[in-house]
């Protein structure tokens, strides 16, 4: 029987794509749905768009790829989370991060600087520079500064456009430099046989030895950041080793033995750090008028909130008294203006402004004395003699035989009465305070018959025969 030869073809090409498919998939087994293994490493469901502070830190994620930013907590690095894409085109090598979650990382090679917001899901934006490729970046709080380490020599970094200006040099290879809480530059710096830590005094450029860097092993690269929440010197080398550092005596730790997650390389370490202090806010109790003064005892609470790190203590100080830590709600007493003075610290250190609360306590009503003077057309100027201690007057409402005249306000409590007729009358004042308290006086006016032309016949009988005006007054009349 002949074999067909186009269907022999075919048969033996079928077969080889099989074998050639099963070889592909066994050498591929490391392939889910198109996306290579090492990659879920990086959870993409914990990405975030806020900044993560407290007990993390942010890397850039540099082999085996894809390359991108990370954010990890301080005591897992078991653990990585894909923050933000990058856009750089190869793995970014020094880094740095301000006091506004703002993360300056180097290119490799050439220094151009690139901008990360780690409050926004790790936004990368090229900020430029560049021509001196950057081992390591470090940024001090006290004057705003980004500076470089190129190895030998110091360079001040444009945080607006990158540019470079030299400082200085030195005959230490320094790999590595980061500023403290206390804006004091340390540095990993290679001396040709040893790694050591050293001080650099960026305004003097003086280099201080510290001690020698023991327990670690030698290195090419690394990333040099303090936690400056708690002062901490952490240490990542270029590979798998993640030390924390004594800035006494040298002595470095491994934190995580077992290295990265899917052994990951990481550069451009930086620690996001708490810059924020927290916010106090006050209550007052007690009894208050509409000119919100106190007519006794105040009972003040203090509640003090901190986003990140907690808040470790509250103060405060009433007028020029002791200061005192804020445990519970006091109480302040006693006639007069109090000031109160109060803030929070929290556990990164960070101290909130002084607030001020002003407390008027009224304890003393005001007192008035009613004083009438005669006027020549028939009218009366009544300007009481008043006095008040604590809040202020408010007003002074005037009565004549118990019906009420006229009110008047803010201290200008002269008033102009013109009686309706002769005769006895009670004139009487209240006083107000801001607080609510009254000041009483009253004093009996006799208005006489005024004087004219139709009239001076009775005058002159009330002058000849001074019993009658009495027996008048007696009747009213």
């Amino acid at each position: 029987m002949r074999r067909n030869p186009v269907l022999y073809k075919v048969l033996v090409i079928l077969v080889i794509v099989l074998i050639f498919g099963m070889s592909v998939v066994s050498s591929t087994n490391k392939i889910v749905d198109g996306i290579p293994s090492y990659t879920q490493i990086l959870d993409s469901e914990e990405s975030s768009e806020e900044s993560f502070r407290g007990n993390y830190g942010y890397a850039y994620y540099a082999y085996p790829g894809p390359e991108c930013t990370v954010y990890f907590t301080l005591d897992d690095l078991g653990t990585l989370y894909e923050c933000g894409e990058t856009i750089s085109g190869d793995f970014l090598l020094g880094g740095a991060i301000d006091g506004n979650g703002i993360w300056y990382a180097s290119k490799y090679g050439s220094g151009i600087i690139y901008g990360i917001d780690t409050n926004n899901g790790c936004y990368m934006w090229p900020i430029g520079g560049g021509g001196i490729g950057l081992y390591d970046l470090a940024w001090d709080d006290c004057t705003s500064t980004l500076y470089g380490t190129s190895g030998y020599d110091f360079y001040e970094i444009d945080s607006e456009d990158g540019g470079q200006a030299f400082i200085g040099s030195s005959d230490i290879l320094f790999k590595g430099i980061a500023f403290n809480s206390n804006c004091i530059c340390y540095g990993v710096g290679y001396n040709g046989s040893t790694h050591n830590l050293y001080i650099i005094n960026f305004s003097s450029f003086d280099v201080t030895f510290v001690a020698p860097l023991t327990n670690i092993s030698s290195f090419y690269f690394c990333s040099l950041e303090f936690d400056k929440d708690y002062d901490v010197l952490y240490l990542l080398l270029f590979g798998t080793d993640f030390y924390t550092c004594d800035t006494d005596t040298g002595v470095c730790t491994n934190v995580y033995g077992d290295g990265f997650e899917g052994g990951a390389d990481l550069t451009a370490f930086v620690i996001p750090y708490d810059t924020t202090p927290p916010v106090t806010n006050i209550s007052l109790k007690g009894n208050m008028s509409e000119f919100g003064i106190y007519t006794g005892d105040v009972e003040v609470t203090l509640n003090a909130t901190d986003d990140l790190l907690g808040v470790n203590v509250t103060y405060y100080r009433i007028s020029n008294g002791e200061l005192k830590t804020y445990v519970e709600p006091f109480i302040v007493s006693g006639h007069g203006e109090h000031c109160l003075t109060y803030w929070s610290v929290d556990n990164a250190g960070n101290k909130e402004d002084t607030n001020f609360a002003y407390i008027k306590i009224d304890l003393v009503p005001p007192t008035i004395r009613l004083m009438c003077i005669k006027l020549d057309n028939n009218s009366y100027e009544i300007d009481p003699f008043v006095s008040e201690s604590g809040s202020g007057f408010y007003k002074l409402e005037y009565y004549v035989d118990n019906i009420h005249m006229c009110t008047k306000y803010w201290n200008q409590f002269k008033w102009i009465w013109t009686p309706s007729h002769w005769g006895f009358y009670m004139l009487s004042g209240i006083l107000y305070d801001k607080a609510g308290h009254t000041g009483y006086d009253e004093v009996e006016v006799f208005v006489p018959r005024y004087r004219t032309d139709t009239n001076l016949w009775y005058q002159y009988l009330l002058e000849r025969f001074p019993l009658l005006e009495v027996f008048l007054r007696i009747m009213n009349l």
